[in-house]
């Protein structure tokens, strides 16, 4: 995966990202599948912009202690 540097942060984002409302409405299990197929790919840039508090809930689970390696945009 390549990656690239965001501003002046240090922190770097896959140049690929994951849209995820297509996960809106879908189980845990199915939301927990893709979050940790994109990351094992590398992908560590997921764009959540749902308002649902259940998608929200169940990414986060999905992501669990990693949070602090994948950035989220809304």
């Amino acid at each position: 995966m390549e990656y690239r540097e965001i501003g002046k942060t240090g922190r770097r984002s896959s140049i690929l990202g994951l849209g995820c409302e297509h996960l809106d409405g879908m189980p845990y299990q199915h939301v927990n599948e893709t979050i940790n197929a994109a990351l094992e790919q590398g992908i560590n840039l997921f764009d959540v912009f749902m308002p649902g508090k259940e998608i929200r809930e169940n990414i986060a689970k999905s992501i669990g202690n990693r949070r602090k390696d994948v950035m989220i945009q809304g």
